[in-house]
């Protein structure tokens, strides 16, 4: 069974909520109609009275439910009106039927939670405070007419309980908290980051704990404030206020502390202060500021312009304090600005220095050539921690790249010399090296000579000069012979060096004319033969006999051109020639014949007739050889000496008839060549060792013979 207002239960009949059916309205509003024409007719008859509203239970507490009920006496009623403040039709709550007609109807301040029950009970569920204030309630009916009002105070739960301050304070500065809430008889307690807080010291509390005030604030006090709220009946609790204390900046920090670096590695310095909120940064440097602002973290690559101060300073807008900090930053700086001094112009056998420098920290040197370290030793010293390279004997192997490294712990560099070496000239070589040529031939000379930079070369010969290390000779003659002397000279060294070639021009050589001292010889004697050339060392002479070898008791003298027999014996007889060449002609004398002369032999006894026939024998090969002898004596008689006339390979007859000596006498400069050869038509004998006989006429032949 359901509650019914006025403590009974809800009748099984009636719906919930005490409403009546549409037609059961319909019904009563005409019971009423008819029951107030009848009042109207009776008016005079309608008793009036105070109706009296009992509150259950007394105390009305926001969230809870009381029950408003009347009390009457044997009243009929018919209408049952509950209004709020006044009992007009626009604070109508709710109209009840009483029996027989049952039922309700609800006006304009019908709000859901109001129950009409049995006997004209009102329930007023889920009070609020709103709900407080005078409830009036009328009943009607043929004879009766009664009010009543009852005045409710509903008793407010703890509610939208409130925290109201600052939520950030300057540290040190006060700081006033107040709290504030719905509900009845409200009392106040405060949590500090969840703790209770207590008044005292620099905690005080106000206003029935209403206010909570910090006389001094730390950064210790940032965190959380919660105000409670309570009644008899209801507690509730704020939300968390925060605070926030803005406090600092603190004297900042930079670090890494290091105050040394080298020059080419990167500064990294980071800047951090204690401070709420965190304070802007601004980096200065030997006081000027810096382009990057408002940045913890400077990062440069140094070089040595960036060795200074630097300094940190930090600023709390909030707060509105500043402070500072400053690092000392120093450079070591790298190697750098290395060179090497030109020593200049650098010659053979000259002494050289070569010297380094740059700038840097504690700076070391070395020296490369090439890629080869230089060590100290031999014609290399090394001094001034390796500054400075010497070459006590400069050669010409020593040209080529050097570099000098300049070294420190932290960076290197270098810088390069090429050393040219200026040297020579050395002795010049003359290519082609031969010295003889036909006559009409034609030589090319070349001179070289090695030398830094190349040498200048001048051909000299007799009186003219040429310039260049070529020289073109064409149709070579006898007027080409000679020495060609090639200078090489060496500008930058200022020396100079000369070859000289000798060039000796073989024309055509011409017969050898060959002659003897005596062409019969007695036994035993010594026998001289004359080959009549040249007197070119150029010219070779060779000599036969009947194109067999040379008995042993020969003798050659003036280079093979005279041949002596000595101690003439029978197998010296014969016929000789001599042979004159050279390299590009050869030439073979007139035949000459070597005769032994015997002695006489015994006379023997002849008939007359054989006497006159050896008499007229005699004497007709004696006119024979007269005849033979004459003739030889005019042409090419070995017996008969004539001047030779010289055709430029031949001795001239002013020449004198001892072979010219050709040999030098103080070296190559001194050579003199003639290059001769003999016509066939003259003849000359130079002297021999051992006296040349006389020709012997045919008388004398006879003589001779006879004596024998």
């Amino acid at each position: 069974m359901a509650w019914q207002a006025g403590g009974g239960r809800r009748r099984p009949r009636d719906p919930p909520g005490g409403r009546r059916p549409c037609g059961a309205g319909l019904l009563t509003a005409f019971v009423l109609c008819s029951s107030f024409l009848l009042a109207q007719g009776q008016i005079g008859k309608t008793s009036f009275y105070e109706i009296t509203i009992s509150v259950n239970p007394r105390e009305t507490l926001e969230g809870r439910t009381v029950n408003l009920s009347i009390t009457h006496e044997g009243s009929n009623f018919a209408v049952c009106n509950w209004y709020r403040e006044t009992d007009t039709k626009e604070n109508l709550i709710v109209t009840l039927y009483l029996p027989p007609i049952i039922g309700n109807t609800t006006g304009p301040f019908y709000t859901g939670r109001q129950v009409a029950g049995y006997g004209c009970s009102l329930l007023l569920q889920n009070l609020n405070v709103n709900d407080s204030g005078n409830y009036m309630v009328t009943m009607k009916g043929p004879s009766v007419d009664g009010h009543g009002v009852v005045n409710i105070e509903v008793l407010g739960a703890v509610l939208k309980v409130t925290v109201t301050g600052p939520s950030h304070v300057v540290e040190s500065h006060p700081v006033t908290f107040r709290c504030s809430s719905l509900g009845f008889n409200v009392s106040y307690s405060w949590l500090k980051g969840g703790q209770p807080i207590e008044a005292g010291g620099k905690v005080l509390v106000e206003d029935n704990n209403k206010t909570l005030k910090l006389l001094s604030t730390s950064r210790s006090d940032a965190t959380t404030y919660t105000c409670f709220g309570q009644n008899t009946f209801s507690a509730n609790s704020s939300d968390p206020h925060r605070l926030e204390i803005f406090y600092g900046p603190e004297h900042p920090v930079i670090s890494p502390l290091q105050q040394v670096y080298n020059e080419r590695s990167t500064l990294n310095l980071f800047c951090s202060a204690v401070s709420n909120p965190p304070a802007k940064v601004f980096w200065y440097f030997n006081g000027e500021p810096l382009e990057r602002q408002n940045d913890p973290q400077l990062t440069q690559r140094l070089a040595m312009k960036n060795a200074g101060k630097y300094t940190c300073k930090v600023t709390n807008v909030e707060t509105g304090l500043s402070n500072a900090t400053a690092l000392e930053i120093s450079v070591r700086e790298a190697v750098n600005h290395v060179s090497i001094r030109d020593p200049g112009k650098v010659v053979e056998n000259s002494i050289t220095h070569l010297n380094c420098t740059a700038s840097g920290f504690n700076v070391s040197y070395y020296w490369l050539k090439g890629s080869q370290k230089l060590q100290a030793g031999g014609h290399l010293s090394l001094s001034g921690n390796g500054q400075n390279l010497s070459l006590s004997r400069t050669s010409r192997q020593d040209s080529g790249l050097y570099s000098c490294c300049a070294v420190n712990s932290f960076s290197k560099d270098s810088s390069n010399y090429t050393m040219n070496v200026f040297y020579g000239p050395d002795a010049p070589v003359i290519s082609p090296t031969e010295q003889f040529y036909a006559e009409g031939a034609n030589v090319t000379l070349s001179c070289q000579a090695d030398s830094n930079p190349p040498s200048k070369y001048t051909w000299s010969f007799k009186n003219s000069r040429h310039s260049g290390g070529i020289y073109q000779l064409f149709r070579l003659s006898s007027a080409d012979n000679g020495t060609y002397t090639c200078e090489a000279t060496n500008n930058e060294t200022k020396l100079a060096q000369s070859k000289i070639q000798p060039i000796c021009v073989l024309e055509p050589l011409s017969q050898p004319v060959l002659w003897a001292s005596e062409n019969v010889v007695a036994m035993d004697a010594n026998v001289t033969l004359n080959c009549s050339t040249s007197n070119s060392s150029s010219v070779d002479v060779t000599w036969s006999k009947d194109s067999q070898p040379f008995p042993t008791n020969v003798e050659f003298d003036y280079e093979n051109r005279i041949l002596t027999l000595f101690k003439f014996q029978p197998p010296d007889a014969g016929t000789y020639t001599c042979t004159a060449q050279h390299r590009f002609d050869k030439a073979t004398s007139n035949p000459c014949k070597l005769t032994l002369a015997y002695e006489a032999q015994p006379q023997l006894r002849m008939s007359p007739g054989a006497i006159a026939g050896t008499t007229i024998g005699s004497l007709a090969g004696l006119a024979l050889c007269a005849i033979v002898v004459y003739f030889l004596l005019t042409k090419v008689s070995c017996w008969k000496k004539q001047q030779p006339v010289s055709n430029g390979n031949i001795p001239s007859a002013s020449s004198p008839s001892q072979p010219t000596d050709t040999k030098p006498k103080g070296g190559e400069e001194d050579i003199q060549y003639s290059t001769l050869a003999f016509n066939s038509k003259t003849t000359s004998q130079p002297p021999s060792k051992s006296p040349v006989s006389k020709p012997l006429d045919s008388g004398t032949i006879y003589s001779e013979i006879k004596k024998k």
